[in-house]
């Protein structure tokens, strides 16, 4: 006997729903070609030896992103499933700057103060 009850897997559900099928992992197939995507863009920027936790964390601040949350807490992003541990060292945004980021492909989370960040674009020169 399988888990009925779960909730979906895509970062920009997580709704509840029950499952008919034993492998089922997202709530319809909008979510399951929506999550698809993301993991896909998540190959394309973060490379092909990219670990699971890493795509994860760039489906999380693209979802994040495409909702128009900018600055979203630190405790969300945990809840949400982002493992710092995974991102690296952050890094200074500009030199001689207090700010650091952690680098996700094209995307930055960038530390604002102890308990919120921002996601920041970056752009190659």
């Amino acid at each position: 006997m399988f888990e009925r009850f779960r909730f979906c897997k895509t970062p920009d559900c997580g709704i509840r729903f029950e499952a008919t099928n034993p492998h089922a992992d997202c709530c319809s197939p909008r979510c399951r070609s929506r999550g698809t995507y993301l993991r896909n863009l998540a190959k394309k920027y973060l490379g092909e030896k990219a670990t699971l936790k890493t795509i994860t964390a760039y489906s999380i601040v693209k979802a994040l992103l495409d909702k128009r949350i900018k600055r979203p807490k630190i405790e969300l992003l945990t809840k949400m499933g982002v493992d710092f541990s995974a991102l690296g060292p952050a890094i200074p945004f500009k030199p001689g700057d207090r700010n650091s980021v952690f680098l996700l492909g094209n995307l930055g989370l960038m530390m604002l103060d102890d308990t919120t960040m921002q996601i920041v674009k970056l752009t190659k020169k």
